[in-house]
């Protein structure tokens, strides 16, 4: 389609857990008639009604979100995690700053999950899929139940996919998540979401995704969306 002239970039406060936010482009108008590219945390609605926007939680939740893409899956310490800290730094993957946010134990226990036991295992067989990032056009009415979406128009959407599993057996989609709320507030607010990553992946590599799992680092619970 033909992209607009007149271009104007949308600047939001995003929520505290959807640290997502810091790390999409974000969004600038295109041919339809909302006008709009997003990523796709900046879609989904507020279903218990309140807004989390403090910035420094969205800096914790990034940090988060790195040491789960540099770091070896094979650590099996907190002291190891402290070791894998300071070679960040050392090689500039991390400031000072942003590995004194983390946690070690936090990351030891999500080390520990049975889904990352299978993600090194893959990633033992090359099948490394950290960070994958997509794009796509969807209709504006199956990412958001906000008003200004109840059209069929395409809307161009992207986003990171956190973890792709692609094991021998099945192939999972995992979205990591540094937030205050219940297990079940951040099933219930990241379903849609993790549906549409769940498309987008399917469409980019060519293969089924057989499970979506959510991860909370302040609980240390796994939880199945599909």
């Amino acid at each position: 389609g033909e992209i607009s002239n007149d271009i104007t970039e949308l600047k939001e406060d995003f929520s505290d857990e959807i640290t997502e936010y810091q790390r999409f482009e974000y969004p600038y108008a295109v041919s339809t008639k909302l006008g709009m590219k997003f990523g796709v945390s900046s879609l989904i609605s507020d279903t218990d009604g309140t807004q989390y926007i403090y910035e420094s939680k969205a800096n914790i939740g990034t940090s988060y979100h790195k040491v789960m893409q540099y770091i070896d899956y094979a650590v099996s310490t907190v002291e190891g995690v402290e070791d894998a800290f300071r070679e960040f730094v050392k090689e500039g993957t991390m400031t000072e700053e942003e590995v004194a946010q983390v946690d070690p134990s936090l990351i030891i226990m999500c080390l520990k999950q049975d889904f990352i036991r299978k993600a090194y295992e893959a990633e033992l067989k090359l099948r490394r899929h950290r960070e994958e990032k997509f794009i796509m056009y969807v209709p504006a009415n199956s990412v958001s139940e906000k008003e200004e979406f109840s059209t069929e128009d395409k809307i161009l959407v992207q986003g990171i996919v956190d973890l792709f599993i692609e094991g021998d057996d099945e192939k999972i989609l995992v979205d990591f998540k540094y937030s205050d709320l219940t297990d079940s507030l951040l099933v219930e607010r990241y379903t849609r979401q993790l549906k549409l990553y769940k498309m987008a992946l399917e469409g980019k590599l060519g293969q089924k995704v057989d499970k979506i799992m959510l991860y909370s680092f302040k609980t240390g619970n796994t939880m199945i969306i599909e």
